[in-house]
């Protein structure tokens, strides 16, 4: 799934799966062209489904740890890129 800013400026979506473990990070790619810009690294934690704020300074997305069975939901801050866990 992709899904563009508010602004129009950019493009959030998800990396294929690493070596058929179902994780995949999410990526940025500015609307006018250029390269992605990584928004998560984690190998143990797959991240989808995103979903912009308004403002566009943050995303809502599903997380699932690795070792986890089910889905959550986390808020990802793009002004500072730290991972604000819904409760």
């Amino acid at each position: 799934m992709a899904a563009w800013s508010p602004d129009g400026k950019w493009i959030v979506y998800q990396q294929q799966d690493y070596a058929g473990g179902e994780i995949f990070d999410l990526f940025a790619i500015p609307a006018a062209g250029g390269p992605p810009v990584s928004l998560t690294r984690t190998p143990d934690i797959a991240e989808e489904d995103p979903h912009w704020s308004p403002d566009g300074r943050t995303l809502a997305i599903s997380i699932k740890p690795k070792t986890s069975p089910i889905f959550d939901i986390a808020l990802l801050d793009l002004t500072g890129a730290r991972t604000k866990f819904a409760t």
